[in-house]
């Protein structure tokens, strides 16, 4: 017998937001007197002391969690991204990748974009200067390989009929994304150069 908390927020005042999490999950409203309730107040993190209250009657648990517990051996890097290794080609860095797999693909959907090759000569400049400051960006961040891993599901899905979605958040509104192919609209490449243009 081991003693074990089914922990699913940090603090009790922490029930509630879990609760409307949960809510939107399922498509349920917090009034809906309907709706499954399947987590209690009870389930936050729970201190030694709290954990030693709960099963005092059961001291045995206990000493078995610790027993557990003396066999893990687990560090966590905490503040950093822990992301798989992308595969390059021999003695290119990531962020040169990141560079070469953008900039041919921002020609292709130049050429998408501007079938007349004076108006896309025209509009080169300007979308390449986005696109260096974009991966200087995205580079200084150490998200290169973020961006590749990315653009590498999704173009697999689109390749084999799976549809996606645009995307979230800036990273996925970026002509990096655009260019990589990891963008399935053309609205950031129609506007986010437009005020220049």
């Amino acid at each position: 017998m081991v003693a074990t908390q089914p922990v699913q927020f940090i603090a009790p005042t922490d029930f509630r937001a879990h609760e409307a999490r949960v809510c939107i999950a399922e498509g349920y409203t917090l009034a809906d007197t309907r709706r499954p309730r399947r987590f209690s107040a009870q389930q936050y993190f729970k201190s030694q002391a709290e954990m030693a209250e709960l099963f005092a009657d059961v001291p045995a648990a206990l000493a078995n969690s610790i027993e557990i517990a003396k066999r893990c051996n687990l560090t966590l890097e905490l503040g950093r991204a822990r992301l798989p290794e992308f595969p390059t080609p021999q003695g290119v860095s990531l962020d040169q990748y990141c560079n070469e797999l953008a900039s041919s693909g921002l020609e292709r959907r130049l050429g998408q974009l501007f079938a007349d090759e004076a108006e896309r000569a025209r509009r080169r400049p300007l979308y390449a200067s986005r696109l260096q400051q974009e991966l200087a960006t995205i580079a200084g961040m150490g998200f290169s390989g973020y961006f590749l891993i990315v653009a590498d599901f999704i173009n697999w899905a689109k390749n084999h009929g799976i549809p996606v979605g645009p995307g979230r958040g800036s990273g996925a509104g970026s002509l990096v994304a655009y260019a990589l192919g990891s963008r399935t609209w053309i609205r950031c490449a129609t506007t986010c150069c437009s005020s220049a243009s």
